[in-house]
């Protein structure tokens, strides 16, 4: 008899915790759905306001009165939006293949050209913190 109500017990022991892992799944779940509804509704708002900046750089740049140092920040602000932008959509998408939304797709990228954007815009910063480029 002592052997049936351990076995019993046993059962009852394991049929809690699988019910507390069930629960624990279903919060993990919603929870991980927020996050991606929070990240796509923060995308949007950023590349929005990026995109303003964009836009405002392009009609800046299209002064012929303007010093080329400036249109050299210009630019500078301008690809350094565009690389911020592609960021902010990359993020959106990983939001979206975590909940299954989308899927993965491999693409060449050119190095090259984002070691020189990343020096564009280091070489404005890395003055004023001691660092010569």
């Amino acid at each position: 008899m002592g052997l049936r109500c351990s076995k019993q017990n046993c059962l009852c022991k394991f049929e809690n915790k699988r019910q507390h892992c069930k629960e624990a799944k279903g919060l993990a779940d919603t929870a991980n759905r927020s996050k991606s509804e929070f990240w796509a509704n923060m995308s949007y708002e950023l590349r929005t306001l990026l995109n303003v900046i964009l836009g405002l750089t392009q009609l800046l740049n299209r002064d012929c009165f303007l010093m080329q140092e400036h249109q050299r920040y210009l630019e500078t602000i301008s690809n350094s939006g565009k690389h911020l932008l592609k960021l902010i959509n990359h993020v959106l998408k990983m939001s979206k293949i975590a909940t299954g939304i989308s899927t993965i797709h491999k693409n060449v990228l050119n190095l090259h050209r984002i070691l020189h954007a990343l020096r564009d815009v280091m070489h404005f910063t890395a003055p004023v913190q001691g660092i010569a480029i």
